[in-house]
């Protein structure tokens, strides 16, 4: 009896170690992270308490705090910080080169002054041209950390607008974007050719664009300074077509200059609107596509070896006519009319954005996947593709489901 009580007391203790042990590792743990967060809210508490000092002590004004976002350790240690920020309903950027050196005013630049700066610049074309834009943007090409997204005009703590020299200002940066946006009926083409020093210099990507209303004007602004940023005036404008009435650029290089109209000629054909670049609908002809495509058909191809077409989706579309290796096709898809994946598809379905498929070729049958250019890219109330154009195939295009084989 008493060596049962002896062993029964042995496992007590033990239990008691054991849990003991746990409650010591989970108390680590804890304080581990709780080590990790309280770092990551010291460097953005520096990062913060930095920025508004900077912004006090160029401006005069203590500004509210949106965010932080930390860089990587780059450069031998040196870590940089975006800090945005708001002041009177006015968003803006803050930058800081190292959060190490606060203390330096020259480690800061900020984008505050951006839109009074934009302003002027309206003013000036609102003399040049004889009309003033509804929105200029000026975007710089400065040089930050792929870990942000930062395309303000970004000035320093010794660069200060003071109603008079913006133009010093902006022209302190050798290559700049400038759009111009109007809103109503404008000639684009007249306002481009007017001579002006700042508009016509070397160094300045200019786009002048007109859209029907305000709205439609901020929806294509949006998508030109907002994370799904586009590259080039040309996908810009394409992207956005539905919602311009005109875009014309301005070209400027050391051996010429040029204007470029772009042929913003859309089509219909049910709930597709569409664009081909370079030529006008009246040269190319989109029909309801024949449905001679059958769902059997197409649970019976194999598609690039790694995923099956399991089901057609609604519409399609057939576009006859003879293309050039440069023209691109873009599709305009209402969201809200956009197929759903059928319920009897499993789950690991790929959605829309590779759904389209040539489906013919010399007047036989071939099946061939047709990997779209730039995926999808939704525009206000339209999903937006684009693919190129083959001018010995005939078009068709189609929305599909894929099944991924690997899943």
């Amino acid at each position: 009896m008493k060596r049962n009580i002896v062993l029964i007391l042995l496992m007590m203790i033990v239990c008691c170690i054991c849990f003991s042990g746990c409650f010591f590792l989970q108390g680590n743990s804890n304080h581990s992270n709780n080590n990790l967060i309280s770092n990551n809210s010291i460097e953005e508490n520096s990062a913060q308490k930095a920025a508004i000092q900077y912004i006090e002590d160029k401006y005069g004004f203590t500004p509210s705090v949106l965010w932080v976002e930390l860089g990587d350790v780059y450069e031998r240690g040196k870590k940089d910080a975006m800090v945005t920020m708001e002041y009177n309903g006015r968003e803006f950027l803050v930058y800081i080169y190292d959060i190490n050196l606060s203390l330096n005013p020259y480690n800061y630049c900020d984008s505050y002054q951006k839109t009074d700066i934009e302003n002027a610049v309206a003013d000036h074309a609102a003399d040049v041209f004889g009309i003033r834009p509804s929105q200029v943007n000026l975007y710089v090409y400065e040089v930050y950390p792929e870990s942000f997204h930062a395309e303000n005009m970004m000035f320093y703590y010794d660069q200060f607008y003071d109603g008079n020299n913006a133009f010093d200002l902006i022209n302190e940066y050798n290559s700049f974007e400038c759009v111009i946006r109007f809103v109503g009926d404008v000639d684009l083409v007249q306002i481009a050719e007017t001579d002006d020093d700042f508009f016509h210099r070397e160094g300045i990507d200019l786009l002048f664009t007109s859209h029907e209303t305000e709205a439609d004007m901020n929806t294509c602004y949006a998508k030109r300074y907002g994370y799904e940023y586009y590259e080039t005036f040309e996908d810009y404008v394409y992207n956005c077509a539905l919602y311009m009435t005109g875009a014309v650029e301005y070209i400027h290089t050391s051996l010429n200059e040029e204007i470029y109209e772009y042929k913003l000629s859309i089509g219909q054909c049910g709930n597709f609107y569409y664009l081909c670049t370079g030529k006008d609908v009246s040269e190319y002809t989109v029909s309801i596509a024949p449905d001679y495509l059958t769902a059997d058909d197409i649970n019976q191809a194999d598609w690039d070896g790694y995923a099956m077409l399991k089901d057609i989706g609604t519409e399609a579309i057939y576009v006859d006519g003879e293309f050039e290796e440069d023209n691109i096709f873009y599709i305009y898809y209402p969201i809200d009319k956009l197929p759903v994946v059928p319920a009897s598809l499993p789950n690991h379905v790929v959605d829309l954005e590779h759904a389209f498929t040539e489906i013919k070729y010399n007047n036989d049958r071939y099946y061939q996947l047709n990997e779209l250019n730039s995926g999808r890219n939704d525009i206000g109330m339209y999903a937006v593709f684009n693919s190129e154009l083959t001018g010995n195939k005939d078009n068709s295009f189609r929305f599909m489901f894929l099944e991924n084989r690997w899943n």
